[in-house]
């Protein structure tokens, strides 16, 4: 699920233009690529849209966070709390050149 091009101004509580809410693979599906495949097609859509030069999303602490399966993506903590979740990005233009699709 992914803010598409949220238009200016935003509110508060929302990051954008382009967000990733939330990529869920069921446990036991999980370790399969299917997360992967599924963050490098919507990275590859957003990267494409105008004016995406980030890609946000979110993640909570804990024994399964996500939070080390984004930063092998390379996405990084933007230090930013909302929702009781950390916010990370991904720097779509770093991504595009060092030839990840």
């Amino acid at each position: 699920m992914i803010s598409d091009n949220i238009p200016e101004p935003m509110d508060d509580d929302l990051v954008g233009p382009y967000f990733l809410w939330k990529l869920l693979i069921d446990h036991p599906l999980q370790g399969r690529g299917y997360g992967a495949a599924a963050l490098d097609a919507v990275v590859d859509y957003v990267a494409r849209r105008p004016g995406a030069v980030v890609l946000p999303t979110s993640c909570a602490d804990g024994p399964r966070s996500p939070r080390g399966f984004y930063f092998g993506h390379g996405f990084t903590d933007t230090g930013r709390v909302m929702w009781g979740e950390n916010v990370l990005a991904l720097d779509l233009a770093t991504r595009r050149t060092a030839g990840t699709p």
